[in-house]
């Protein structure tokens, strides 16, 4: 037992290192109120138990994420912070695993530390890693898959792989139930198992308990996702074009440092094609080519207008494999291993490659400014709701429009009173939860959102106060178009708030955006 610690406790080492770099680098950015996209998982978990499915439905997501959201919350309480640190914990999680990963795939320590220190300070991964959303426990899920195809590769365990089948096939169930997108991108990795498997044609496949079990596991996730809200965002994905729309091929180049993480990394994995074989080479390079064409398939699907998909929280999980095949290509080189993986040469490169990508994406230079918060959302909800408390009266109406592209779902029986009056009730405490969630507007009777004004709605008695996430300018013509005017304006980052006095005129419905 001594000897097997001492053999591992350089990986144990680094990969504590990298999972307290993970959270360091984190944390100053889990400070802010949350954005309108976290609200929705705060109102998702606010409520009861049962309260969760639903209102996870109404933001177009599966629950499992928000079930487990709302345990988290019963534990660690309330705060932005802690509610964040799920997500924290996630990316550190799957940093440190990747150093273990990577070290027992490549037997080179420097290999799994620049892996996990990739996954640990790049940039998109520090913002869903800092999320108070799903993405950071798809990117963990993604470690976990990647890893099971790596070793099923390198095994050529096809009579006896039947417990890392059940692990890949668990981790992309779960990843699915937690966002199905991500489907798509490991869904991929059974596939290129296959094709070594049949590249290799000695190996034959041999059904195990495990794989009966896989088959459950398969059959239940598609049962689950079949009878979820994905039915009624599919019919709804038009609105999506408004951030996940692809129109030139720039975009696809800037998505990810492809650059650091995989060009520079691939080139010298490919130059050692003279001392190592085809197989090994692929099989080091082979996270990385499934993560391309993960993302362009993703790509494809929203330039030629088949589904609008391109936003990165959508193919998330290919971050995880391009740092696997970083590190894992870098163990390529030739070095001379000096004791339990550690080489002087790997590690030179890993603190290079890491410091280019941090120079790369700006993150030396927010360094050097003293800046330590790196993700900044820019939706001030609670510097908002603060202001609206502060300046309102007690007849004064609060209105708002947190801008959000959810519609109300088809299949409503208006004959059931009880029911369309419950499901409209919910709605309207979803639209309004950025004024009457964790930020609070005192006293406010009737807080909603304004997609336009009704007569019956004039307030000119008092003043109306407007929050909304739309563009201050148009906000105001739109207003003063209606008969409002706009006596005092105020930006919260992306929020603004317009403190408006009602002139009683005539209105026409024109929604306010």
């Amino acid at each position: 037992m001594k000897r097997i610690f001492f053999s591992y406790w350089p990986t144990l080492f680094w990969a504590a290192v990298v999972f307290v770099l993970a959270i360091l680098i984190r944390l100053p950015s889990c400070y802010e109120s949350f954005w309108v996209d976290e609200l929705h998982t705060a109102w998702a978990i606010w409520g009861d138990f049962a309260d969760v499915s639903p209102r996870a439905a109404v933001g177009n997501q599966t629950p499992l994420y928000f079930y487990l959201m709302w345990v988290w919350k019963a534990v660690v309480g309330e705060s932005e912070v802690m509610l964040r640190m799920s997500s924290v914990m996630a990316v550190a999680f799957g940093s440190s695993l990747l150093v273990f990963a990577v070290r027992q795939a490549t037997q080179r320590l420097s290999a799994g530390v620049l892996s996990g220190g990739i996954l640990a300070v790049e940039s998109n991964s520090l913002f869903f890693g800092t999320e108070f959303r799903p993405y950071a426990f798809v990117m963990l899920l993604s470690v976990v898959a990647t890893w099971s195809t790596v070793r099923l590769i390198q095994l050529d365990a096809g009579m006896r792989g039947g417990n890392l089948r059940l692990i890949l096939v668990t981790a992309i169930s779960l990843a699915a139930l937690v966002h199905p997108t991500s489907i798509v991108t490991l869904g991929l990795l059974p596939v290129a198992v296959l094709i070594f498997a049949w590249i290799d044609r000695g190996v034959n496949f041999k059904f195990q308990i495990s794989d009966f079990v896989s088959l459950i596991l398969v059959a239940a996730v598609a049962f689950s996702l079949a009878n979820s809200s994905l039915g009624h965002s599919w019919e709804n994905r038009s609105q999506w074009r408004a951030f996940g729309h692809a129109s030139s091929m720039h975009q696809f180049w800037t998505i990810w440092p492809w650059l650091t993480v995989a060009v520079m990394p691939a080139v010298a994995a490919l130059a050692m094609l003279w001392r190592e074989s085809i197989r090994a080479v692929a099989t080091a390079m082979l996270p990385m080519i499934v993560g391309l064409i993960a993302t362009g398939i993703f790509f494809a699907a929203s330039y030629f207008d088949w589904v609008p998909l391109w936003h990165r929280r959508y193919f998330v999980a290919v971050l995880p494999m391009l740092a696997w095949s970083a590190g894992a290509c870098l163990a390529k080189l030739p070095s001379p291993v000096l004791r339990d993986g550690i080489d002087l040469f790997g590690s030179v490169f890993t603190a290079a490659l890491v410091c280019v990508l941090l120079w790369q994406q700006g993150t030396l230079a927010q360094w050097q400014r003293h800046q330590t918060q790196l993700v900044f959302r820019g939706e001030d909800w609670r510097g908002a709701v603060t202001w609206v408390n502060r300046h309102r009266a007690s007849s004064d109406r609060v209105i708002v429009d947190a801008q959000l592209i959810e519609v109300l779902h088809d299949g409503v029986d208006p004959k059931s009173e009880t029911r369309l009056l419950t499901f409209l009730t919910a709605w309207l405490g979803y639209f309004s939860y950025p004024v009457s969630g964790p930020y609070l507007i005192d006293d406010a009777k009737l807080p909603f959102q304004m997609r336009e004004f009704r007569n019956s709605n004039r307030n000119v008695q008092g003043a109306t106060f407007y929050v909304s996430r739309g563009q201050r300018d148009t906000a105001e013509r739109s207003l003063e178009n209606q008969g409002y005017e706009v006596v005092e304006s105020v930006d919260f980052g992306r929020v603004i708030v317009l403190k408006c006095r009602d002139l009683g005129q005539v209105m026409f419905s024109s929604p306010v955006r």
